[in-house]
């Protein structure tokens, strides 16, 4: 029997898969690449911590790839997800 985790699980999921996608149109906006350090401070000002688990996703599965020299490169995959609504539901 799958397990319900309620609506404060729910909710902690909903935001993370927004800030994914905020970072991914981010990295659009600056032609596909950004520096990792400079996505994090954007993103986390305040260093909650965010920021960290919603990159290692959007890294896991192939949205967005990390390069030899610190930069975050937005992936066709990545791209075409950022465009599919049905994906941030």
């Amino acid at each position: 029997m799958a397990k319900h985790y309620g609506p404060k699980y729910e909710k902690k999921h909903r935001k993370m898969k927004l800030l994914e996608r905020d970072v991914l149109r981010y990295l659009k906006d600056h032609s596909g690449f950004a520096d990792y350090n400079a996505v994090y401070v954007y993103f986390d000002p305040h260093r909650t911590g965010d920021i960290g688990p919603a990159i290692q996703e959007l890294l896991q599965w192939d949205l967005a790839k990390q390069t030899t020299d610190g930069k975050l490169e937005l992936t066709d995959y990545g791209s075409k997800k950022l465009d599919d609504p049905d994906y941030w539901k």
